[in-house]
């Protein structure tokens, strides 16, 4: 159903029109690399080209979930060349490395951004299933929870460090 105000709340015209001009913005202000035919990285802000993959999967859950709403398939279409780019860059273990070619600038995984991968990733799903999906974000929950926290449920900042300890990790733990 296209009724955007019971997803979000409040007044239809009003929730669609700030969504619209999110998308604008997204669309229109960020840079974008085509990867390939069937992925693209949306830059992290209008002033970069920066390849950070949960900037780009965020991207692509919110113009899978506005496309939906509004009945855009160019839209969609977008979305799931970005998904697909931010998801081929889940490693064979389950986790994420922070930035994506070419700007591997550093190799790092942490907790925060693994899990925001897997919420944006779960959320995507609800709007545009694909069924390789599943396995991404089971692989990727099992990394999350087997590596980025101690056996006492505290998250850990990396993999390999619990420190500094981190409000923004242990909130998306939440």
């Amino acid at each position: 159903d296209n009724d955007v105000s019971r997803h979000v709340g409040g007044p239809l015209s009003c929730r669609h029109e700030h969504a619209q001009k999110c998308a604008r913005f997204l669309l229109e202000d960020l840079n974008r690399d085509e990867i390939n035919e069937s992925e693209l990285c949306f830059s992290y802000g209008p002033l970069d080209n920066e390849h950070v993959i949960n900037a780009n999967l965020n991207v692509a859950t919110f113009l899978s979930r506005l496309s939906r709403y509004i009945d855009d398939d160019d839209m969609l279409h977008l979305a799931r060349k970005a998904r697909k780019f931010s998801v081929s860059l889940q490693n064979g273990d389950g986790s994420w490395f922070y930035w994506a070619p070419p700007d591997l600038k550093v190799w790092s995984v942490d907790n925060y951004h693994t899990g925001i991968k897997l919420e944006w990733l779960w959320m995507v799903r609800q709007y545009d299933p694909e069924p390789e999906d599943e396995e991404n974000l089971k692989k990727g929950l099992r990394y999350y929870i087997t590596n980025l926290f101690d056996s006492d449920g505290s998250p850990k900042f990396t993999p390999f460090d619990p420190y500094p300890y981190d409000v923004h990790s242990a909130s998306q733990a939440i």
